[in-house]
């Protein structure tokens, strides 16, 4: 299926694991950057390579972003517009947290 994501930028939050991982794997198969956000860069750097592996998308990068603190929120949305000039879509994994 072609949702038309071929090199649109996306920021997938939670993403080590889980739903948000299989969110990222589906940006990622659509050929989309994607970016993926969590607070381990253990499970982050094998969520990105294994993504990597099973879709063939080599554009697949993470960035360790505790997502309860402001300054690092500001920092990985700062990162990604500094390489890219922008975000086109945000994907958050909330798990019962208040961000909000």
């Amino acid at each position: 299926m072609d949702l038309q994501l071929t090199g649109k930028v996306v920021l997938v939050t939670g993403a080590s694991q889980g739903l948000g991982k299989a969110v990222a794997t589906e940006f990622a198969r659509e050929k989309a950057i994607v970016y993926i956000s969590s607070r381990s860069e253990e499970k982050l750097a094998k969520a990105a390579h294994s993504i990597q592996v099973e879709t063939g998308n080599q554009q697949v990068y993470y960035v360790v972003c505790d997502m309860k603190k402001k300054k690092d929120i500001r920092a990985l949305v700062q990162h990604i517009v500094k390489i890219h000039d922008r975000i086109d879509q945000l994907a958050e994994e909330l798990q019962n947290q208040h961000y909000y």
